[in-house]
């Protein structure tokens, strides 16, 4: 960057692509420099003693305008890192035949990212083109603002003005939306807005949101609230009540018009393969978000996507079921498995290498 060099810590045990997810969401640079930061880790770091060490390096540069499709702008992973292959976030057992660090994964992902400054500028922007009868007083934005942005702990008494944020239009309403995604982090916020019966009002928001002819910005808000839900308990529940109707809303979607829509998408179901997988033994839910992230496998383009959709597949498939397993051959998982093994990426074309061995033949 001009004026200096951004610090990138790695310690000789992390994951490379642990620590480069996090790098990428700490300075919101673009997502598809996953690899070349993780090379870059790999590379540097061979030659390294086993004790801590930093190193400092600069490799792009760029503004932080707001666009919620932009993956470095709202793209972030629970504690700042993606967890993925990191051994303090996986617990369970894969099949014995072929153990993996990539799968499963107990942890629901998180899109944490946050551009305060460009949210308040696009949402005031927004305000002012709406009807009258949604629009925010000064008083009520700036309370609103505050309570998202002005704490450290999510003021939800400050969150009432987003009730009517949004009931804003389908091509308004995105940047409202994005307040809720960064509001649902809050366990405060979900058990107040999504605990007990509140919850399938807010499903059917989102759900509504994600249909034709919403904008695309509006649906990859939608589905990034829809996977913040899994932060907590309450949304996780909400979730597992409405996995039907979600899932088949979300793959409906698919091929999606560009990469941000497909991780979006790959992290939902991901986040349903770790929820189903914990609370429940109902194989026909777990068939559907199996079937689902087949189908992104099938339709998405990015690698990102599809090593998550490949995480959300071996997540299920690592509960043991029989049932799933021979369900995933049905619907020709191995094809799709054989052709990602070719990938470019290197964790997508280990991950499917593993989950193609652990099939039966």
């Amino acid at each position: 960057m001009a004026g200096g060099s951004l610090k990138l810590p790695y310690n000789n045990s992390d994951d490379p692509y642990m620590v480069a997810q996090k790098f990428i969401d700490t300075h919101q640079l673009p997502q598809d420099h996953l690899d070349q930061v993780a090379q870059f880790i790999i590379t540097n770091s061979k030659a390294a003693p086993a004790a801590a060490s930093a190193q400092s390096f600069d490799p792009f540069t760029g503004g932080s305008r707001y666009v919620p499709g932009a993956a470095g702008t709202s793209n972030g992973i629970v504690g700042g890192g993606d967890p993925f292959t990191s051994s303090s976030s996986y617990s369970g057992s894969t099949p014995p035949s072929v153990p993996s660090s990539h799968y499963p994964l107990t942890i629901p992902l998180l899109f944490e990212a946050c551009n305060a400054q460009g949210i308040t500028a696009k949402f005031k922007e927004n305000n002012q083109l709406v009807d009258q009868k949604v629009r925010l007083s000064d008083k009520e934005v700036e309370e609103l603002l505050g309570g998202v942005f002005g704490a450290e702990t999510m003021q939800t008494e400050s969150l009432a003005p987003l009730e009517k944020a949004l009931q804003w239009s389908p091509e308004k309403v995105w940047p409202s939306l994005d307040l809720l995604r960064l509001s649902l982090r809050s366990r405060e916020v979900q058990d107040r807005w999504i605990a007990g019966s509140k919850g399938s009002s807010i499903m059917a928001l989102l759900q509504a949101f994600l249909q034709p002819p919403s904008p695309t910005n509006t649906q990859l808000l939608a589905i990034r609230c829809l996977a913040n839900m899994a932060a907590h308990e309450a949304g996780s529940k909400q979730l597992v009540v409405d996995s039907d109707a979600t899932v088949s809303a979300v793959t409906q979607l698919a091929p999606f018009p560009n990469k941000n829509l497909e991780i979006a998408a790959a992290t939902l179901l991901l986040n349903f393969a770790v929820i189903l997988t914990r609370k429940t033994d109902d194989l026909s839910e777990l068939c559907q978000v199996l079937s689902g992230l087949c189908t992104l496998l099938l339709t998405c383009q990015d690698a990102e996507a599809q090593y998550r959709a490949l995480v959300g597949v071996g997540t299920v498939l690592g509960k043991g079921s029989s049932e799933c397993t021979q369900f995933a051959v049905t619907l020709d998982l191995r094809p799709l498995l054989d052709s990602l093994s070719t990938s470019s990426a290197s964790k997508v074309k280990e991950c499917a290498a593993h989950l193609a061995a652990a099939l039966p033949t």
